[in-house]
């Protein structure tokens, strides 16, 4: 595994990890995968193993592609929020005809008809994501 290799948690005591990387701000904890693998094969007998990919997923916060920027989500070490700004495209694609026939001098008939093919762009979850639309059915 590459990057930082231990998995941060806040602990309720306020107590910290002096084995945590350099930069753990004080009242957390660290786990690698090792330590992850015992506690599992301690509680449970045998462990299926801690996939490495999936760990340092969480673990390599330099190398993400989106760093966070917004605290009000996450734990705020591994995980947390990005805010940015997307348009919302709105296509408001509507069509209503009416034809109005005379039968006979007392007779009269009317059709009306509606198309509509509204479409409204959902924000993409990532600035260079492809921006997707859903039907708004009438």
């Amino acid at each position: 595994m590459s990057g930082r290799e231990s998995f941060r948690y806040r602990t309720a005591s306020g107590d910290s990890d002096p084995s945590c990387p350099a930069g753990t701000p004080s009242g957390f904890k660290c786990l690698n995968a090792a330590q992850i693998n015992a506690a599992y094969t301690a509680a449970n007998g045998v462990s299926p193993g801690v996939n490495a990919a999936s760990y340092c997923l969480s673990c390599k916060t330099k190398t993400r592609r989106y760093v966070a920027n917004d605290t009000t989500v996450g734990d705020g070490i591994n995980t947390g929020g990005y805010r940015f700004n997307a348009s919302t495209p709105t296509n408001n694609d509507t069509y209503t005809a009416k034809f109005d026939f005379n039968l006979t001098d007392r007779q009269t008939l009317f059709v009306r008809g509606n198309y509509q093919d509204d479409n409204i762009g959902q924000a993409p979850a990532f600035p260079d994501a492809r921006r997707t639309f859903h039907l708004v059915s009438p």
